[in-house]
């Protein structure tokens, strides 16, 4: 017993210690992303969110059976029968969670590169193609928010102490103009001045978000909103990148 205590009584001196340590320093927004390489780090973060919507439980089923092609009356499986509520959300909550958090990582990571140009550790050039890709994050968070819930809050600010209330209680934007501002960066960054490769996905894009996943989801925003000229606009430079099937299926393979 007296041994007990006598190592209780270390255990308890030494976190003591560690816990009126002072920091010297530690790693912000603000003192971080001052290169490409690092902000690349801060980007790949913004994925996360994808992995945690699209490998929960429910989600295919609330997106591919609920349609005319497959159906599952399973009592268990209630969101495949649109079976959604504030009192039973199920995935649904998990895309709002998580749709959120990547949105609120993309906004960050924007504001960082944003930050970096300005304090002259990377040029407009290199921060290009990193605000492309943030972009395609976040328009792609937004096009699985709209698409689940229509009217949502939208904002595109890093959330900081001072703005953190602000943005917890915005209301509802309607979803049209949520989609419209993701189309307008889409179009600009991806289509005006190609700011990411123009390949193929799978193509030497080390599983990032380029901008063939950037165009298509522009192209069904368009859709969504009716904006008919526009999503051919998008799925133009998609079958730039890919070809036409009939004429060359092999470049789908």
């Amino acid at each position: 017993m007296k041994r007990n205590i006598l190592l209780f009584s270390a255990i308890v001196t030494i976190l003591s210690g560690c816990l009126n340590e002072k920091n010297e320093s530690y790693t912000t927004t603000d003192n971080y992303f001052q290169n490409v390489n690092q902000i690349m780090t801060g980007i790949n973060g913004c994925y996360n969110s994808l992995r945690n919507i699209y490998s929960a439980r429910g989600f295919w089923e609330m997106t591919d059976v609920a349609n005319d092609l497959m159906y599952t009356s399973s009592s268990s499986l209630y969101n495949s029968n649109c079976d959604v509520s504030p009192a039973r959300p199920g995935i649904a909550s998990t895309v709002w969670r998580y749709g959120y958090t990547g949105v609120k990582d993309a906004n960050e990571m924007t504001a960082a590169i944003k930050a970096a140009v300005e304090n002259q550790f990377i040029t407009e050039d290199e921060a290009e193609p990193l605000y492309a890709e943030t972009a395609v994050l976040r328009a792609l968070y937004y096009y699985l928010l709209t698409s689940t819930f229509g009217d949502v809050p939208f904002y595109t600010e890093r959330v900081t102490e001072e703005n953190r209330e602000h943005i917890a209680t915005l209301p509802r934007m309607d979803a049209d103009s949520t989609r419209d501002y993701c189309i307008e960066e889409l179009k600009e960054l991806l289509v005006e001045k190609e700011a990411l490769p123009m390949v193929r996905t799978y193509d030497g894009q080390e599983f990032r978000a380029g901008a063939a996943v950037g165009l298509v989801v522009g192209a069904k925003m368009c859709m969504w909103n009716e904006r008919w000229e526009d999503a051919l606009m998008f799925l133009d430079k998609v079958e730039e990148i890919y070809g036409y099937y009939e004429v060359s299926p092999a470049s789908f393979g």
